[in-house]
């Protein structure tokens, strides 16, 4: 019992970093890339956006369709008020 409650905390874990670590690493690696005019930052970037999708399957496999529900209820909560701001601003 404790084993998959361990595996349900990491897996919803997972699903709610993959997004900002893949979309945050992929954009600062790239402006880094631009800056230095070296595109090796952007293959890093791009790596990171790739990790993020693992991160995201293994995420999946382990928290399970319960974990998917609550870690979208949390990004939802989360960027709430982004989507606000941005709505507010068209």
């Amino acid at each position: 019992m404790k084993k998959s409650r361990t595996k349900f905390i990491i897996g919803c874990i997972l699903l709610v970093i993959n997004q900002p670590i893949g979309w945050g690493g992929m954009v600062f690696f790239n402006s880094i890339a631009f800056k230095y005019h070296n595109s090796t930052y952007s293959y890093i970037g791009f790596a990171i956006y790739g990790l993020s999708w693992a991160m995201l399957g293994l995420g999946v496999f382990l928290a399970g369709p319960q974990g998917i529900a609550w870690s979208k209820s949390v990004f939802a909560k989360l960027f709430a008020p982004v989507l606000k701001i941005i709505a507010k601003k068209k």
